[in-house]
């Protein structure tokens, strides 16, 4: 839940801390509405992971491959380091786990 909130005010930190700036990039074309669609999408999975829920295991599915499409058609997939893949192989480990309370019923 900590990453989905940190995800999800990176967009205004990267854009210099000021959500004026964020709203003037997002209404000039510089920044697409779809990059707040994937930090919302994580943080719901989150919050939904720590109340049990059985929604957050698609959501977290369809995080990671729109994550990794995302930030490859922005800079190209050649540019990930190896914070990215961590990031990434971390929420799959996250994903392997949703499975696994699915599979023994604690996701209800």
């Amino acid at each position: 839940m900590l990453l989905g909130t940190v995800g999800l005010f990176g967009i205004a930190y990267a854009a210099g801390t000021d959500w004026r700036q964020v709203y003037d990039l997002v209404k000039s074309g510089a920044v697409s509405i779809f990059a707040f669609a994937l930090p919302l999408m994580y943080f719901a999975a989150a919050v939904l992971l720590v109340a049990r829920r059985k929604w957050a295991l698609p959501l977290f599915v369809a995080h990671l491959p729109l994550a990794v499409i995302y930030l490859a058609s922005r800079t190209g997939i050649e540019s990930f380091s190896l914070v990215w893949w961590f990031g990434y192989f971390c929420e799959a480990l996250v994903i392997c786990m949703c499975f696994r309370l699915w599979a023994r019923g604690a996701l209800r």
